[in-house]
């Protein structure tokens, strides 16, 4: 009997629970690693090792297990597209935390959900009401609350993690296209591939040799953190409601905080903090107003 591509039925909350908060925590080591890399060579380079060993991961541990299956697809332009959208999300962020904290880099890009509450009536189609529309905006402004453009705290970096906010959210819009029609694994894959084969015409124009084997093995942890980071998100959304699972991807302000402070040794401002709070909340609240209406 062949097997099929569609996903099992969500009945697994706390499961799915943890799946996210450890998704997170894996984000928030990615771009801790990014941060430190990113300093040292050149930003293709840091994001082609991402994308390679994603690919390499893919092909040696899932190509065995489900043969074609990995690639077969209805929509194979749609996987190029979202794939291409989290490449320059990727690119924007590495760029971004060379310049400010892993907290206030993290805390910008979790406007993406409030991006998608403005975004999905036009492109999707959904129906969003001025309530949330509202709630939307008011996230915005702890962003700029984090930003603080025409201060002196004003880094203009932060604006590359805008951009890497609104490619995340064009990523997430085209996830939802992808996830009633093909397999999760076959969507990991397309990320991988497309990643690997579009930096890669790049990166022999910006080649640095890493210094060290240390750097190589940070490179090669690069890809395998961010890999086991994609693969938790797909399996916390494939056993648990969305509803019950999205708010916790806030969790990784925290772990981001954490690894700021420790690896890094920025310490977020108090505006800084607020700015998270007001983001933080704003998408919380979105999520229980779609919990509710759903």
């Amino acid at each position: 009997m062949k097997e099929s591509n569609r996903t099992e039925p969500a009945n697994s909350p706390l499961l799915g629970l943890l799946y996210m908060c450890a998704a997170t925590a894996f984000f928030a080591m990615l771009d801790s690693l990014n941060k430190y890399l990113g300093q040292i060579l050149p930003i293709a380079e840091v994001v082609w090792v991402r994308y390679a060993v994603h690919l390499a991961l893919m092909i040696v541990i899932l190509a065995p297990r489900m043969g074609w299956r990995l690639v077969q697809t209805r929509r194979p332009w749609l996987h190029v597209a979202r794939a291409l959208s989290l490449l320059a999300s990727s690119v924007c962020a590495v760029y971004s935390l060379r310049h400010i904290p892993v907290a206030d880099a993290t805390a910008i890009y979790n406007a993406a959900p409030l991006l998608i509450v403005l975004l999905s009536g036009p492109m999707l189609g959904e129906k969003v009401g001025l309530r949330r529309v509202v709630v939307a905006c008011v996230g915005f402004i702890g962003v700029l609350i984090i930003i603080r453009p025409g201060t002196d705290a004003f880094q203009p970096a932060s604006l590359a993690m805008v951009l890497a906010a609104l490619s995340g959210t064009a990523y997430q819009l085209l996830s939802r296209e992808l996830g009633v029609v093909d397999h999760p694994m076959t969507s990991l894959f397309f990320l991988g591939l497309v990643g690997t084969v579009a930096t890669g015409l790049v990166v022999p124009f910006s080649w640095v040799p890493p210094p060290s084997i240390w750097v190589w093995l940070l490179m090669g942890l690069c890809g395998i953190v961010g890999g086991a980071g994609q693969y938790l998100i797909t399996q916390a959304y494939s056993v648990a409601p969305a509803s019950i699972v999205a708010p916790f991807s806030y969790s990784q302000l925290i772990w981001a905080t954490l690894a700021s402070w420790l690896i890094f040794g920025d310490v977020p401002s108090w505006w800084t903090l607020l700015g998270m709070v007001i983001v933080a909340g704003s998408g919380l609240y979105i999520t229980r107003i779609q919990r509710k209406t759903a």
